[in-house]
């Protein structure tokens, strides 16, 4: 049985802080709970895992279907055809920016949400690195007069 001490308050400052993992581990080896304890919380998290992925793959699939409409727009608009103002074909790009976008974020967020779950330090410090990262790669970019540059060794990963 759980060590009385182990409120729920004090399980989700650790977890948020230390990560659930490195916690079960930490309080198995502080004899706070015992290994059939810590098997049923891995179960529970790896129960939140699957959850996780499949509202990825979920995403994926958005983010599929908004790429394959991209493309139609982008090679719709690659197209000689007279500028209008406003452009339809920029209108249409716009919205569907938008969509792919929106989708992004919400496969970031789950991203991040995954990573929280063991590395909740590194999960809070990805948003700051990949501005940081995209700060310097707009400054490559117009140092080198090429909005395709690509730098990736600006980015951390994993």
């Amino acid at each position: 049985m759980a060590d009385p001490s182990l409120t729920s308050e004090r399980i989700q400052a650790d977890f948020e802080r230390d990560g659930a993992f490195r916690t079960i581990a930490q309080y198995v080896e502080r004899k706070l709970i015992s290994t059939d304890e810590a098997t049923q919380w891995k179960s529970r998290l790896f129960a939140l895992f699957q959850d996780k992925i499949e509202e990825a793959r979920r995403e994926v699939r958005h983010l599929d279907a908004s790429l394959a409409r991209l493309a139609d727009i982008a090679r719709n608009g690659a197209r000689n055809r007279r500028f209008q103002s406003p452009d339809p074909d920029v209108l249409r790009l716009a919205h569907e920016l938008t969509t792919f976008d929106s989708w992004i974020i919400s496969l970031y967020e789950t991203d991040l949400t995954m990573v929280s779950y063991g590395a909740p330090e590194r999960a809070r410090a990805k948003p700051a690195e990949m501005q940081k990262a995209m700060d310097e790669l707009y400054k490559k970019r117009s140092a080198a007069k090429n909005w395709g540059l690509k730098a990736p060794e600006l980015f951390k990963l994993g």
